[in-house]
């Protein structure tokens, strides 16, 4: 053990109490794990053979290698949205070059990996929201793979697809290979020393430094060995499917970071446990209780900063302008190309569609600001299905009928109320992450649209429908009544008193208590707002695309939160901008109508679109806290 690794403050025992909580933790998904085997085992007896563990088990082993890819990110307190579009990437090369050109896989995988750890090396020295510098990577491996590979083909190596294949004795090659991943993990991480350093470069930075370790250094290594165990798993993906998929694991992006969080992982590198995410891979889950750093709260001193980037920071220092404004600026940029391209006649169409699909944006944003206002690690992932199942409730009781507008649009707000409250409680009864808390809801509220309305789309009243696509002196209704909500979002942010405390509580919740603010009520309500937001995003969403869907909501995941960070609304808490929200909604319809009109092919799109959200989160200067 090097001396400075010895330096590194040990943590203090815990509790009995603290113990017993982390210990339940780690254990609950074993427990769990054995209960759903006896019920399958007892419903189907043949299960409980190597073969059935086989068929149960095989594509455990990507996801284990996934979650502890997202484990070593969120240790830094970071968390990476671009995980499954990585693993996605990594099957296409494999499958494309591995058989037949192995040196050119082999560069392929020194690249991504390096790239990987490059954004890791951006998002610190520049004091980035990690939840959004991933989001706009996901944009760029998933354009990278739609280029190599613009429907699932290739095929992987034989000795790949052999050894996944492979038959080893006791139990099936995914049982070992899960069990050794996870071991080796809990060793590095949990039982050495070296682990200490890495988890304290996520809880306390300043220590770390101390002790003679670089931030930096770390928190570069540390992105290269998630983007090096994401392409284990998109190796050994391959070698189960046998080709390559651009889009064959977008779910392990939430799935692991569930994983993580369900085996006991804390943000931060408070608690990392390798072995509890090789027992939580098999449930669906969420995401992790993360925050990102806003500017001014890393104790690293800006001396740290990488030289390469301090020009830049001078440069948005100068400039004047409110973070906000830069999402509209960039919008009109993008809305005089499109209109230079295709004629000055589109400009009004080009304008109001953006205008009409950002609207449902900013709806569902709007609600989602103000969880996330309300303090770190607060998001809503239930968005989506509220807003489907909103939708079925509401377009039930009016069974096409004009004269129960009223009664669905109540329903569907009761709905949106219900499930805000329903997440909020489970979040302070159960203890849970929020995103934990709100993803397990989510699949509850998915399931009851689906027992609703099936497969079949529910058709709305003509007067929605009308209503939907309203235009006044050729500009559309719809927008303008959105844009009234945004300034009530904004009168209740600044002029109310729970505006004023959601803010506080996100600032500092302690010294929130101690001013005397019910900050269990004032998130109940900021849930409860977020859930009345995207059922009424839900409900208009129904009447203007001809009825509810089951996927009607699924764009509205990733999206409802980058149009509030990019709006300039804090991670962290206590900061929050309704109307920039505005301008970011603009900014991501205003880029998808720009590339699609400019005729660019399905995987220079995502590349652009993913290198365009980077660049305005690089270049905007981020919101303080006052």
């Amino acid at each position: 053990m090097s001396d400075a690794a010895a330096r590194v403050p040990a943590r203090s025992p815990s509790n009995p109490r603290s113990a017993l909580l982390n210990a339940m933790q780690v254990g609950l998904p074993a427990i769990a794990l054995l209960v759903m085997l006896a019920i399958i085992f007892s419903i189907r007896p043949a299960a409980m053979s190597y073969f059935g563990f086989h068929l149960l088990f095989k594509l455990s082993v990507p996801l284990v290698f996934a979650a502890l890819a997202q484990m070593m990110v969120i240790m830094l307190g970071d968390i990476d949205l671009s995980n499954g579009a990585f693993v996605g990437l990594i099957t296409c090369v494999t499958a494309l070059y591995l058989g037949d050109a192995p040196a050119i896989a082999a560069l392929c995988y020194i690249v991504l990996i390096a790239a990987y750890a490059g954004f890791g090396l951006l998002i610190h020295a520049r004091q980035l929201p990690s939840i959004i510098v991933t989001l706009g990577m996901s944009f760029i491996w998933l354009g990278i793979a739609v280029i190599l590979l613009p429907a699932p083909g290739g095929s992987a190596p034989a000795w790949l697809a052999a050894f996944m294949s492979w038959q080893p004795p006791l139990m099936p090659l995914s049982i070992w290979l899960a069990a050794l991943a996870a071991l080796a993990g809990h060793l590095v991480i949990s039982r050495s020393s070296y682990g200490v350093v890495l988890r304290g470069a996520g809880g306390n930075p300043r220590a770390v430094e101390r002790a003679g370790w670089s931030v930096i250094g770390i928190r570069v290594a540390v992105y290269a060995v998630a983007g090096l165990l994401a392409c284990l798993a998109g190796l050994t993906l391959t070698g189960l499917t046998t080709s390559g998929d651009a889009n064959v694991a977008p779910a392990y992006t939430l799935l692991g970071v569930g994983a993580v969080i369900l085996g006991g992982g804390r943000h931060g590198g408070r608690r990392s446990d390798a072995v509890g995410r090789g027992l939580a891979f098999v449930f669906p889950a969420g995401a992790a209780d993360v925050a990102d750093r806003r500017p001014g709260r890393h104790p690293v001193s800006r001396a740290g900063r990488a030289r390469a980037f301090v020009g830049a920071d001078a440069m948005t220092r100068r400039l004047s302008l409110a973070p906000w404004t830069y999402g509209f600026i960039v919008a009109l940029a993008m809305w005089l190309a499109t209109t230079a391209y295709s004629g000055i006649g589109s400009a009004g169409a080009t304008l109001s569609g953006a205008l009409a699909f950002g609207a449902f944006s900013v709806v569902v944003g709007t609600g989602q600001m103000f969880v996330v206002a309300s303090g770190p690690g607060n998001i809503d992932l239930s968005v989506p299905s509220v807003l489907t199942l909103a939708a079925y409730v509401s377009m039930t009781v009016m069974q096409g009928s004009d004269g129960m507008l009223l009664p669905g649009l109540l329903a569907a707000l009761a709905v949106g109320a219900v499930a805000g409250a329903a997440n909020f409680l489970a979040i302070v009864a159960l203890r849970l992450p929020p995103i934990i808390a709100t993803l397990a809801w989510s699949f509850v509220f998915q399931s009851l649209a689906f027992n609703l309305g099936g497969q079949a789309t529910l058709k709305p009243p003509a007067g929605l429908s009308r209503f939907t696509s309203m235009s006044l002196g050729g500009v559309q209704f719809m927008p303008i009544a959105v844009m009234l909500l945004t300034l009530a979002a904004m009168i209740a942010l600044k002029r109310t008193v729970w505006g004023r405390q959601v803010l506080a509580t996100g600032q500092s919740e302690p010294a929130a208590r101690l001013a005397g603010i019910n900050v269990a009520r004032v998130r109940l309500i900021a849930y409860m707002l977020c859930g009345t937001a995207a059922a009424l995003a839900g409900f208009l969403l129904a009447g203007f695309s001809g009825g509810a869907a089951l996927n009607m909501g699924d764009a509205y995941l990733m999206e409802s939160i980058a149009v509030v960070v990019l709006g300039g609304t804090s991670v962290a808490g206590g900061q929050a901008n309704a109307v920039g929200i505005w301008g970011a909604a603009l900014f991501f319809n205003l880029m998808s109508t720009m590339l699609n009109t400019f005729g660019i092919q399905a995987g220079v799109r995502f590349l652009l679109t993913g290198v365009l959200i980077i660049l305005i989160v690089v270049l905007v200067p981020r919101p303080r806290v006052r």
